[in-house]
């Protein structure tokens, strides 16, 4: 996931400053989340809350 974040950051100036690019970070890593981890055992709720931790 780090690497593919990475990937993504590399392309784009000030990130942290564009919505745009803060909103596609955020969704690759729900992707990244939602996919890597099985349901069950995790639910929905959980993956988000690691999601807000990343």
């Amino acid at each position: 996931m780090l690497h593919s974040i990475e990937a993504l950051l590399s392309q784009v100036d000030r990130f942290r400053e564009k919505e745009e690019t803060k909103a596609e970070v955020e969704v690759l890593i729900l992707d990244k989340v939602f996919n890597s981890l099985p349901t069950p055992p995790f639910t929905a709720d959980e993956k988000k809350s690691v999601t807000a931790d990343v």
